[in-house]
This record gives structure tokens, sequence and C-alpha cells, in this order.
């Protein structure tokens, strides 16, 4: 069976980059043809520099995209992960773009899955568009919980609750491909920022550390400051963190403090002790910690963070792990009906 998947394969993010790898990676384990087709448009492509080699080495050597010919004959395709449904608002696009909504390319059925969006985004015209959208899949899983209830009146069948595909990898995997990655000589405390100013997330790691007295070190990864690892001084550690170096970080920290989706999978993958901090359009991180029992760990601001209180991780990683097989089942049970 050849399979098809159309996601954000070309984007200079962690999230986005690791996603598809590990759906088609998922997908290559359970012995089907996959390719990631190659469908990166300008007006989303321009978003991110070329300069940054670290991604575009990561596409190249692991994502491997397949340009799509009209000769091309695919059984599945399959939609998503990422924000793929969302309603674009760049300068010279706006509005949804179909090509991820199976108007685009050919194929015997279409799959959405782990499909996201942010809600509030949606404008009324957007809300007429997408019954008949909706209506281009064979079969529906999204990413959020609140999405899919948002979504069902538009959509004839069930839509399902389903997992990012980060979480289809199990840790034994996710320890085996960061091995050989960057690796800190000392214990320390990880952050990643992707949603505040670096002078206001400085401000929140010294509060942070402050009011709980750590004498740890702090790493931070910082996408305003062109995916460096830096001190929490600002000192530069190492350039050009690639999306493996991201993952080892994660995996080898005390504690991780992070504003991203991605942080918080990857901090349970690891069964890290970890907080999200998340200043706006939480939708995603909501209905995951709601999902494993951890939403306390979301908070406003540093000063709620308790660096003392530790996750038990028994109870949340059950939850996970019930989440994990439901999605994994629905996604191969669509793979199946194909076969």
């Amino acid at each position: 069976m050849k399979i098809g998947i159309v996601t954000f394969h070309f984007a200079h993010n962690y999230g986005a980059l690791l996603q598809c790898y590990a759906l088609k990676m998922f997908l290559q384990q359970k012995g089907f043809d996959v390719s990631v087709i190659d469908y990166a448009p300008d007006y989303h492509r321009s978003v991110y520099p070329a300069t940054n080699s670290v991604f575009e080495k990561f596409i190249c050597e692991n994502i491997m995209p397949k340009p799509y010919g009209i000769d091309d004959k695919y059984d599945i395709i399959i939609y998503g992960s990422d924000t793929v449904w969302h309603p674009f608002d760049f300068s010279t696009f706006k509005g949804f773009d179909t090509a991820y909504f199976g108007k685009v390319f050919e194929s015997g059925k279409n799959i959405a899955f782990s499909a996201s969006a942010n809600m509030k985004a949606y404008r009324q015209k957007d809300l007429l568009d997408l019954p008949a959208l909706l209506q281009n899949f064979d079969a529906i899983a999204v990413r959020e919980s609140l999405l899919k209830d948002f979504l069902q009146p538009y959509y004839s069948n069930p839509i399902h609750h389903t997992c990012d595909p980060t979480l289809l990898l199990d840790t034994q995997t996710w320890s085996s491909l960061c091995a050989q990655s960057l690796q800190l000589d000392k214990p320390y405390v990880f952050v990643y920022n992707q949603q505040f100013a670096s002078s206001t997330m400085y401000d929140i790691i010294d509060t942070f550390m402050r009011n709980n007295g750590s004498l740890l070190p702090v790493y931070l990864i910082d996408l305003h400051g062109n995916s460096y690892l830096r001190e929490s001084c600002g000192r530069i550690i190492k350039k050009n963190i690639s999306p493996f170096d991201f993952v080892s970080l994660i995996k080898n920290a005390e504690y991780v403090f992070v504003s991203s989706f991605h942080g918080c999978s990857f901090s349970a993958i690891f069964a890290k002790q970890f907080n999200v901090m998340y200043k706006h359009s939480g939708e995603r991180i909501d209905s995951f910690l709601n999902k494993i029992g951890l939403h306390e760990r979301l908070v406003t601001h540093s000063n709620f963070i308790n660096f003392r209180n530790n996750i038990e991780w028994d109870k949340p990683a059950f939850l996970l792990q019930q989440h994990i097989n439901d999605s994994k089942n629905w996604l191969l049970n669509q793979l199946e009906v194909q076969s």
C-alpha cells in the first residue's frame, strides 16, 4: 500500500518536523510504503529563513519529501498532524488552503489524522466552507477534544480524538534516535520559549529559580534567537540546535519549562518534571494536559510554579498510554479498511 502524508514538513520548527517524522516512521515500522508529499506553498515557506541549515538538513535527511507528479498514485493520503486546518492570515494568502482538505492530490482514500486548528480564528465565511471541505475525507481524527466537538456538526461521520504523532513512537525509540545528539555534562533546567519576548522569558526564568531556591544552571532555546542554546545569562552554548538535539535536551533535563505544545508532548514521553506557560491559543495544550490529568502544570505566571511539587507519573502515564493505544488502533483500522 502506498501512503502519502501532507503536513507542515517544511517548517523551521521542532514540533512540526518531529511530528511529521514520527508519523512517517510509525507507518514505515508497520510495513507501509510512505512518502511525505512535498507541498510547501510559497506563501508559507517564505516565513522561514533559507539560511537556517539545521532544519533544512533534518528535512533532507529524515523527512525526505517527494515531489508530487500527476502520475503519482497513492492508495491513501493522510492529512495532518499540525494546524493544517487553520485559516491562514499571511499577507499573500488568507483563508483555508484547500490542498490540506484533500482538494489537490489524488488518492483512493483521504484520512485526517490529528489535524489541528485554532477555532478562535474561524470567521463566518470559514464556517460556511467547512461542510464541503470536510466531506472530502473518508475518516477524520483531530488532535484536540474541543476541536472534535466544534467540527462534528459540519461532518456527517463520527470525528475521533487522536494523539499527536510524536506520541506514536515510544520512549525507547526516541532515546535511540537522539543518542548521538547533544549531551550536556551536568544537571540542568531546560527552557523552550516560543511565546514570549526574550527579555520577558529571562525575567520569568529568574523569578522561577529564585522562588524555588534552585542552583541548577538554566539552558534556553529561544526561537527569537535563531535556535541557539543559551545560558540564562544570554551566553551562547551551541548554535543550530537540531530537532534531535531538542529531544535530547528534554530527555536529559532535571526540569523542563516550556511554552509550546510539543515541549509538553516530549516532557510526557520522557516523564519529566515540567511546567507549561502559555499566553494565548492554549487549546491544544489544554486538551493534552486534561487528557492525561495534568492540567495543573499549565500556569499563567512563574510565581505559581512550585519547583518541589513533583509529578507522580503512574496515573498520567496510564492515561497517556490509553490515548496512544486508541489513536494507533484508529489509524491502523483506517489503513486496514483500504487493504
